[in-house]
Order: C-alpha cells, then structure tokens, then sequence
C-alpha cells in the first residue's frame, strides 16, 4: 500500500493540467469572474453588518 505522500505525488500533476485548461476556457470570462467574486464579497459583508447596524 502507497503512503499517503507518494498519492499526493502522483495526483498533484494531472491536478496542475486540469487548472490550466480550466483557466484558458475561463479567460475570456476574466472580466465577468472578477465582477461576480467582487459582488459577492460585498454580498457577504452586507449581510454580516445588518446586525451591528440596527443594534
């Protein structure tokens, strides 16, 4: 039976190639990716100052 580092090892490079091809389909989609994460964010934070602002 392999240890666990030498999984880790093996899985780490197919996991490296799955990203890059995932980022070269998501390119043209940059602009739209980093508008929605920023609406989220901002999202999240609204709704954690609700409570502090009607105290």
């Amino acid at each position: 039976m392999k240890n666990l580092k030498e999984f880790d090892l093996e899985r780490k490079a197919p996991d490296l190639v799955l990203l890059k091809r995932l980022f070269f389909f998501a390119k043209p989609y940059f602009k739209t990716m980093l508008i929605a994460l920023l609406l989220i964010i901002m999202s999240t934070f609204t709704d954690l100052a609700i409570p502090y602002i009607t105290k």
